[in-house]
């Protein structure tokens, strides 16, 4: 419930070994949070909520210049955006997440998460949205930003996208995967997409 700033020069790792996220910001009293030039790895777990980074109950969190990698959890393993919460990634990296179900770099239920000269690569779901998973209304922009090689095991290999609305502007989906429908990406539920 406070507001926090963490920056490395360096970047300086955080690593959850396994024992649940490596982050966790909740609260409104958050807003103005910002991780700088971060390394998140090893969170989360194979029945853990979140892997990389969760971000709940009405957070705002600014992502810049982070590394969030091999991390894993049932929804969102790289990060969990949930409960009207917002977070802005520049310049970040999801990279080789792996989440049971949904999202396996990203996850956004009924928030919002923008994307800006921000990298999703290698991640996989179980389920649906091997790189995003956006939904309950979630609102997904994607600013001059590549989503490739991630693979979900049944729809949207780069992204799922389940109502809400989504903004691409200048974005590369490629090479990625999925065993059913949607290689690269999956659109239902009367998504507003421009």
């Amino acid at each position: 419930g406070k507001k926090v700033f963490l920056r490395s020069y360096a970047g300086a790792t955080i690593d959850g070994g396994r024992n649940g996220p490596c982050v966790t910001v909740s609260g409104r009293h958050t807003r103005g949070t910002a991780l700088i030039g971060l390394r998140l790895v090893n969170g989360g777990g194979q029945n853990a909520e979140a892997g990389g980074l969760l971000v709940t109950d009405s957070s705002d969190v600014l992502v810049d210049a982070c590394y969030i990698g091999q991390n894993m959890a049932q929804n969102g393993a790289g990060v969990h955006v949930r409960n009207s919460s917002k977070v802005a990634f520049r310049d970040a990296t999801l990279d080789g997440n792996v989440a049971t179900q949904d999202g396996g770099g990203l996850y956004v239920n009924g928030g919002r998460a923008d994307l800006n000269l921000s990298w999703v690569r290698n991640n996989i779901a179980g389920n649906k949205g091997g790189g995003v998973h956006a939904m309950n209304s979630a609102a997904l922009v994607v600013d001059n930003s590549a989503l490739d090689h991630n693979q979900a095991g049944q729809f949207g290999g780069g992204l799922f996208l389940n109502g809400g609305s989504t903004n691409f502007v200048n974005v590369r989906v490629m090479h990625n995967s999925s065993n059913q429908t949607g290689g690269g990406i999956h659109a239902e539920n009367s998504v507003v997409m421009s």
